[in-house]
């Protein structure tokens, strides 16, 4: 695995965020720790990879976690940051494991049409267009929500 100092990304989404059931994803909780101690943001790891900030914990037996992707971490605190291939990785991972788990991408929140992905394959290209954005190597960045809620 590939950690750095340097952040991996330049921008973000206004809106990137993933629900997942905590144990099937394989996501630790923990606090972030500044040079100055513990701090109230929780962050979330899954295999050792930094995945983000947790937003909130739904109190239940699922113990289901919605969190706010690398992309939108602050980019002047000196996280962990995994390489951006690592991260890639670790969120496919993630997505094809746990048939629950929720993806969700808007550039300019509200302000687009959102694709409704059905495959794991529309995911994952989907990802890579977005990466491509966050590292400032391309203009595109998708909006999409994997997979289609399903309705009540």
């Amino acid at each position: 695995m590939n950690r750095t100092a340097t952040v991996p990304f330049t921008r973000s989404p206004d809106s990137f965020w993933l629900i997942c059931p905590a144990g099937e994803a394989g996501m630790t909780v923990r606090p972030y720790v500044s040079q100055w101690g513990e701090t109230g943001e929780l962050l979330c790891h899954a295999g050792g990879v930094l995945m983000g900030r947790l937003l909130s914990r739904h109190d239940d037996p699922a113990d289901v976690l919605t969190i706010a992707l690398l992309p939108h971490l602050d980019r002047m605190r000196p996280y962990d940051w995994p390489g951006a291939d690592d991260f890639l990785h670790a969120l496919l991972r993630i997505l094809r494991q746990v048939p629950t788990a929720m993806l969700s991408c808007e550039r300019d929140t509200d302000q687009a049409g959102i694709d409704h992905l059905a495959s794991y394959g529309e995911v994952e290209q989907a990802l890579r267009l977005l990466m491509r954005y966050c590292r400032d190597d391309g203009d595109v960045c998708p909006n999409f929500i994997y997979p289609q809620p399903a309705l009540a």
